[in-house]
């Protein structure tokens, strides 16, 4: 909970040009107050941002599809998005950006766990055997080279893993949270981004469950993180 006094209160009001639900100015609705601006075909907000960067500062984001369209906007606005620039130059392996699409933030945490070498990656975590030479990689996104041979599974996740490593020199780090509807792998006591393939998880159904994150919960992981580290 955040308390302003009555002072505070009235100067914010004062000074922010975007505070009044509805203004007229000669018979017509000012285009500032809020009555306007929810009614045209897009919102404009009031923002007052605690830092500023360059075109130049490296950016990373990491999330779900929310992601993938900032960073999109940005490098197509000129910033410096290192991770969506060398995604470009590796079409043979990433058909576009949703191949980095996290969907939780226990996903999100471990990827940065693992290409920050703040714990070593085992193939067991995510990676299961569905059917003859077929693998899936339960940390990576629904249909998007799922399922494929053992060896191109754990090519794709080497490169992704090359390029997550953006995050070490970036300047403005973006996280999108995405679902709170998590299955959980009770063998290797793992969140994973994706649903396990069905035929794979009815063969063991005790192994996996549906968990319902909390936002404050999930939040946390990654603040606590990224508070901890250097970046």
């Amino acid at each position: 909970m955040s308390n302003y006094t009555s002072e505070e209160a009235l100067s914010n009001r004062t000074n922010n040009k975007f505070s009044t639900w509805h203004k007229e100015i000669n018979g017509k609705k000012d285009e500032h107050c809020a009555s306007k601006r929810v009614l045209e075909d897009y919102l404009q907000v009031s923002i007052n941002p605690s830092f500023k960067f360059n075109a130049e500062d490296p950016i990373f984001t990491m999330g779900s599809c929310f992601a993938r369209r900032l960073e999109n906007i940005l490098h197509k606005k000129g910033n410096n998005v290192p991770m969506y620039r060398d995604m470009l130059k590796n079409k043979d392996i990433f058909e576009n950006s949703t191949s980095f699409n996290k969907y939780n933030t226990y996903s999100m945490l471990y990827e940065l766990l693992w290409v920050l070498e703040e714990e070593k990656y085992e193939q067991e975590y995510s990676i299961i055997e569905v059917g003859k030479d077929k693998f899936m990689d339960l940390q990576s996104v629904p249909g998007d080279f799922n399922l494929n041979s053992y060896e191109n599974i754990l090519k794709r996740k080497e490169k992704v893993f090359s390029l997550t490593r953006n995050v070490i020199d970036a300047k403005v780090i973006t996280l999108t949270l995405g679902l709170n509807e998590v299955w959980f792998d009770k063998k290797t006591q793992r969140y994973l981004n994706i649903t396990p393939d069905i035929k794979f998880a009815k063969k063991d159904s005790n192994r996996f469950e549906l968990r319902i994150l909390s936002a404050d919960g999930a939040s946390f992981i990654i603040e606590t993180f990224l508070s901890n580290y250097h970046i």
